[in-house]
């Protein structure tokens, strides 16, 4: 009889861990590399990144780089 009472703390416990686990930001960027191909020297190129916020807190970003 015990069982019971346990079973159903660790469950709301284990739904607590999850659902603290989805709060913030998390990002989705719909591709994560572009290859612009053969481009000469010295020509300037530009690609646009869209990047989606699916969290539930500010995203928030600092730095972006080129490779």
């Amino acid at each position: 009889m015990k069982r019971v009472p346990l079973t159903v703390i660790l469950i709301l416990l284990l739904c607590s861990m999850l659902s603290a686990q989805r709060r913030g930001p998390k990002v989705l960027a719909a591709e994560s590399w572009f290859n612009f191909g053969y481009t000469p020297q010295q020509a300037k190129v530009s690609h646009t990144y869209w990047i989606h916020n699916l969290g539930t807190d500010t995203l928030r970003v600092f730095k972006i780089e080129s490779g």
